[in-house]
């Protein structure tokens, strides 16, 4: 129901004047079968995701909504890498309100 993408830039958009919408890698698989997916917006260091992901687990497995748990994740980053490029890098698509059950 979720995917996580860890591949620089996936989760950036272009706007696409000939179709009157947003053009991302994201939005094909919205309209596909996923829910929700984090990817990040500009480049992702090769240290974030090992301290991204294991918090994220950690609250998901909680039953935080997704919202909260990409949140927490990111707050984790910012502990140790407090500088924005770092630490907000990670952005939700989708259904904000997806739980784990």
């Amino acid at each position: 129901d979720i995917l996580i993408m860890l591949v620089c830039h996936s989760g950036s958009m272009n706007s696409d004047v000939y179709r009157n919408q947003v053009a991302s890698l994201t939005r094909k698989f919205l309209e596909g079968k996923y829910q929700a997916v984090i990817a990040p917006y500009w480049a992702l260091h090769i240290h974030i995701p090992e301290i991204w992901l294991s918090e994220f687990m950690i609250e998901i497995d909680k039953n935080e909504f997704i919202i909260d748990a990409v949140h927490k994740a990111n707050l984790k980053v910012r502990e140790i890498y407090p500088v924005a490029g770092a630490w907000a890098c990670m952005h939700l698509y989708g259904n904000p309100y997806f739980r784990k059950e």
